[in-house]
């Protein structure tokens, strides 16, 4: 199988952040860290970061409607706007989202999908569309640490 390899990201690109495994990205003493992340991509590369419809709603209500998460990954791919999709954070529960994913919608619209641990599932779903994906970056666990955005992965997300 030849897999479809998206088009790289340039200035002033979107990038949407889905919520694919847990809620954390909306939750009230996580918020700040989203934000931070945003700004950083925004500033350092010139891209617009947009939170896809339902993947700010927290925690609870995530967990408790797998079907709405899946809307926010299908919104994203067949969004015209977002030419790049990255995860949240991982979790446990992604597979959840398989059932309510319409892989044509994948395989009609290839862009960038970015993510790591249990987003795997969805990483398992592109390939079966036919689209290469980038196993890196969570959102919040990598590009809106506290610290900085390291330099090693700063580097690669740049490339």
């Amino acid at each position: 199988m030849k897999l479809i390899k998206p088009r790289r990201l340039t200035a002033g690109d979107t990038i949407a952040t889905v919520s694919v495994s847990h809620g954390w990205a909306g939750e009230p003493n996580t918020v700040w860290k989203y934000n931070l992340g945003k700004k950083r991509l925004e500033e350092m590369f010139n891209l617009r970061v947009i939170a896809a419809p339902n993947s700010m709603k927290g925690f609870e209500y995530l967990r408790d409607n797998p079907k709405t998460r899946a809307e926010d990954i299908m919104w994203a791919f067949e969004n015209k706007n977002v030419s790049a999709i990255i995860a949240n954070v991982g979790g446990n529960d992604s597979i959840k989202l398989i059932p309510f994913i319409n892989d044509e919608i994948i395989k009609r619209n290839p862009k960038i999908f970015i993510g790591y641990s249990d987003v795997m599932n969805i990483h398992l779903l592109c390939y079966k569309s036919g689209l290469s994906s980038f196993y890196g970056h969570n959102f919040l666990t990598t590009i809106s640490e506290a610290q900085a955005f390291h330099k090693y992965s700063e580097k690669w997300f740049n490339m």
